[in-house]
């Protein structure tokens, strides 16, 4: 029984050398972009539209009871029956 041990380069693609690509700006210039974010940035407290964005963020954060409990149990199940 041999052992071959070989040195080339068995890749089929040549390798290609770095080059540097300008990324377009997309739709929206960054002097646009600069302005919103900060106008999103220093919005009013007392502003309808920061009421309604904190009840949103508190619809995704929170979690039904009965949906923990079911999660948890799926799980428990799960893995008692893997281990038993």
């Amino acid at each position: 029984m041999e052992l071959l041990v070989t040195t080339e380069d068995l890749d089929p693609f040549p390798k290609q050398s770095l080059s540097i690509h300008n990324k377009p700006m997309g739709l929206l210039t960054s002097n646009y972009k600069s302005v919103v974010n900060s106008n999103y940035r220093n919005l009013d407290e007392k502003s309808l539209f920061v009421k309604r964005q904190s009840i949103k963020g508190c619809f995704y954060n929170t979690n039904c009871a009965a949906e923990v409990t079911l999660k948890v149990s799926l799980f428990l199940v799960i893995f008692l029956i893997m281990y038993l």
